[in-house]
């Protein structure tokens, strides 16, 4: 990532279990679940969720309780594992496991990712229970969150200091300033 980005709820109505009071902070590492790069959760998202409310994968027919998606690197990128667990309370945890580099992926000229992944390396999926950054949100403003950061401005908004984000539930109407404040 090119800067260290401060992400700031501007304003908060409605219900929303995991922003309640304007003003809270986020730095760009803490709107992810702890050691998975943002790349990695956008593109295992989808699974995470399908995961969290107990669907099943027509394609995975041998486990159901895994899937396995790659990350967008287009050099050796990594493999993704999203699997689910039941805690002893049968409640559902979602997990993301860093497998190996995809060798097979690798476009003349393009770089590899430059995340910190190792193989092995395993992340908890945040598990809807209104801790942390909200994962809808997240899901929602990554695509701008990466325009903004490489060319400082977004579809929406002209080049400015900082962008706008929604939550995409129009219940909440949970608003998200991104800027690029230094800690």
């Amino acid at each position: 990532m090119e800067k260290d980005s401060g992400i700031v709820v501007t304003h908060v109505s409605g219900g929303c279990k995991y922003h309640r009071n304007q003003g809270e902070r986020y730095r760009l590492e803490d709107i992810t679940p702890a050691g998975l790069c943002p790349h990695a959760y956008f593109t295992a998202y989808p699974y995470i969720l399908g995961m969290l409310h107990e669907v099943r994968f027509d394609w995975m027919k041998d486990d159901s309780d895994h899937v396995f998606a790659q990350c967008p690197a287009l050099k050796s990128p990594r493999v993704l594992e999203v699997f689910r667990e039941r805690d002893a309370d049968g409640k559902v945890r979602v997990f993301v496991r860093v497998g190996e580099k995809n060798d097979a992926v690798d476009l003349p000229g393009a770089t590899a990712c430059d995340c910190p992944h190792t193989e092995g390396d395993t992340a908890e999926a945040n598990q809807g229970d209104g801790l942390g950054f909200c994962p809808a949100a997240f899901n929602q403003i990554y695509p701008f969150l990466q325009m903004y950061l490489k060319v400082g401005q977004t579809p929406f908004q002209g080049k400015l200091d900082a962008f706008y984000g929604v939550c995409p539930d129009n219940n909440n109407n949970v608003t998200f300033k991104i800027s690029a404040e230094k800690d």
